[in-house]
């Protein structure tokens, strides 16, 4: 067949509508352009994980609303001062109750109101420093109930979508005179709190709830953790306990030397043995007294709320930020509103 201009531009015109038609699709109307570009699929928002362990420092005051007879705990610091002839008179209260039953014992006895006036002329020279090492340790037991703290680790973990927690109570974190410091209870063979099945929920604004929960707290043991390892220590530092506080801050040769004077007659050496068995026994009773707290345990009932943040981006949840504690505290079956209380968290490793 003769090939004409005419019939190779018909052929090639064909050549090129089919060459279209293969790129443009198939013969189904309904199959899309082969060269369309197609939109990725749109992965869902990626959401913060609160799953894991944080180790978390709590703040309270529990200065403010302490309910029933705990903060009786200092009574008898106070009864060393509250006397006009004070500390004299308490000291010979100490002599007093140290002595043996007998002549000198009941000679004492009845002349105290003069002794004690005689002795707190000598004040200088008997105690110079007592009242303000008393004051000074009232302060800082204070301080123990105003700046209240705990270390606790909350271990988060996720099931079926809904967050559970575990918080346990390992360390006091007393703040005393400024100076912070860390009391391990493993340090003291005290059993950690562990408070286990907690609701944990994270809001639309990345807030998370720790739900309510309760622990029980032994503060007559922390008052004398306080006492012994952070109070007498900043006060005396030679000082282990109360008792060697009491003894170094009366001179109790001085005062068994002015008792013998103002009575006329005794030995001084016998007052002033009974003046350092009796501040032996005035600390004694005075942890006693702290002890005795502990019948009753100092009950938190509480739950909190915390900002969250995640600095590296990598969707789980490294620090709790401004968080509060609300809730009750309890003590002998009484309870109060709680005072003021805050926490911070830090998301960390812990072994398998």
């Amino acid at each position: 067949m003769k090939l004409t201009k005419l019939t190779f531009v018909m052929m090639a015109g064909a050549a090129l509508v089919g060459c279209a038609s293969d790129k443009m699709g198939g013969d189904d109307p309904g199959d899309p352009p082969i060269d369309d570009p197609q939109d990725p699929p749109v992965d869902p928002p990626r959401e913060l994980d609160a799953s894991g362990s944080y180790r978390i420092h709590s703040k309270f005051d529990i200065a403010q609303n302490m309910p029933g007879s705990v903060g009786s705990a200092v009574n008898g610091l106070i009864s060393m001062t509250d006397d006009p002839n004070d500390p004299a008179k308490w000291i010979l209260d100490q002599v007093i109750a140290a002595l043996p039953d007998g002549f000198f014992k009941d000679i004492l006895v009845a002349s105290e109101p003069f002794v004690a006036g005689e002795l707190n002329n000598q004040l200088t020279q008997l105690a110079p420093g007592l009242v303000n090492t008393l004051l000074e340790v009232g302060g800082l037991v204070g301080d123990v109930a105003k700046n209240f703290g705990l270390g606790e680790t909350l271990s988060i973990s996720q099931l079926d979508g809904q967050y559970a927690g575990t918080l346990t109570v390992d360390t006091f974190e007393l703040n005393i005179d400024n100076v912070p410091q860390n009391f391990a209870f493993v340090d003291y063979e005290l059993e950690n709190i562990v408070a286990t099945s907690l609701p944990v929920t994270l809001d639309a604004t990345n807030k998370l709830s720790i739900g309510q929960h309760q622990f029980p707290i032994p503060y007559g043991t922390v008052l004398r953790i306080a006492m012994d390892e952070a109070i007498i220590p900043a006060i005396d530092p030679t000082a282990h306990d109360l008792g060697d506080l009491l003894n170094n801050a009366v001179d109790c040769n001085a005062v068994g030397q002015g008792i013998a004077d103002a009575l006329g007659f005794g030995n001084a050496g016998l007052y002033a043995g009974a003046c350092t068995v009796g501040l032996d026994m005035a600390a004694d009773a005075l942890y006693d007294q702290i002890a005795g707290i502990d019948s009753s345990a100092l009950d938190f009932d509480i739950a909190g709320i915390s900002k969250t943040s995640d600095p590296d981006m990598d969707y789980d949840i490294d620090l709790l930020q401004e968080g509060i504690w609300t809730g009750t505290l309890g003590y002998g079956g009484e309870a109060a509103a709680l005072g003021p209380a805050t926490y911070t968290g830090t998301r960390i490793d812990i072994a398998p």
